[in-house]
């Protein structure tokens, strides 16, 4: 088994050596291998000099221009040779050195998963917490849809073969991973296996946790639905959801009347 650990950077050199020394210092899984692929945009800031300290540990790099995210993860995937891929971001690090072998010691089901996720520190540096929450234990499209629900890929491996065969949408600036989850899951039926063994710390201040752009990540996931030729099941689940809120409302205010004699009328 060999597992391809890529890291897309763009003037985050701090961030970058945090995921440099956690890359390095992680123990490729038994009896298989791992490689370091770093896709660098250009930066300005040192971030270059921070990957030439490691250099002879990367098996691929270089810094040049993209056009985004997307373009960036899309290089490093043609460059991967390993059996699975793993995102691991400027600012992001594994959550342990031996994440590889808990994860790929387990017997998987055949044939192989084509994603693997396990579970995620969402870390605050402003603050100094850590919140560990736990993936999906099945995936469907309701789970996608009811609260735009995402797998993060940072503690998700997924298949090389799959990424080769839906490229991320370079199109989108926040979204194209939600639509590559529905692409290969969903509509392609791959093969989903979830985990709690804890795969990464992701840092918060990234760009899809501002909630400033909140906006653009709604407009791109309304896109990708219509994409995807979803619309019309995606109307279906939107009344679906209407409907279980007034049920839901309904119920609470019958057990808030029967238990406290209140009457509340929910509008």
């Amino acid at each position: 088994m060999k597992i391809s650990v890529i890291t897309v950077n763009f003037n985050n050199r701090e961030g970058l050596a945090r995921t440099l020394e956690s890359s390095v210092s992680l123990r490729a899984p038994s009896g298989g291998e791992k490689e370091i692929i770093i896709i660098d945009g250009g930066s300005t800031d040192g971030s270059v000099e921070e990957i030439q300290k490691v250099e002879k540990e990367i098996a691929y790099w270089c810094s040049e221009r993209d056009r985004g995210i997307f373009h960036a993860m899309n290089k490093g995937i043609a460059r991967a040779t390993g059996d699975y891929c793993i995102f691991m971001n400027s600012g992001d690090t594994f959550a342990s050195p031996d994440v590889l072998e808990k994860i790929f010691s387990a017997a998987f089901p055949q044939p192989p998963p084509d994603v693997i996720t396990g579970a995620t520190y969402y870390c605050d540096s402003s603050t100094g917490t850590e919140n560990l929450e736990f993936p999906p234990q099945k995936i469907s499209l309701g789970y996608f849809f009811f609260g735009n629900n995402s797998l993060q890929h940072q503690s998700s491996f997924i298949r090389t073969k799959r990424l080769f065969e839906f490229p991320y949408d370079e199109t989108l600036k926040i979204t194209s991973d939600f639509k590559f989850w529905l692409q290969c899951l969903i509509l392609n039926d791959g093969n989903y296996v979830s985990t709690d063994v804890p795969v990464a710390k992701f840092d918060t201040s990234g760009i899809s946790s501002r909630p400033e752009i909140q906006k653009v990540i709604d407009t791109e996931i309304r896109r990708t639905y219509a994409d995807l030729n979803l619309s019309k099941i995606i109307t279906d689940y939107e009344q679906l959801r209407n409907l279980k809120w007034k049920l839901f409302k309904r119920v609470i205010a019958k057990k808030l009347k029967e238990t406290f004699r209140v009457s509340i009328n929910f509008r």
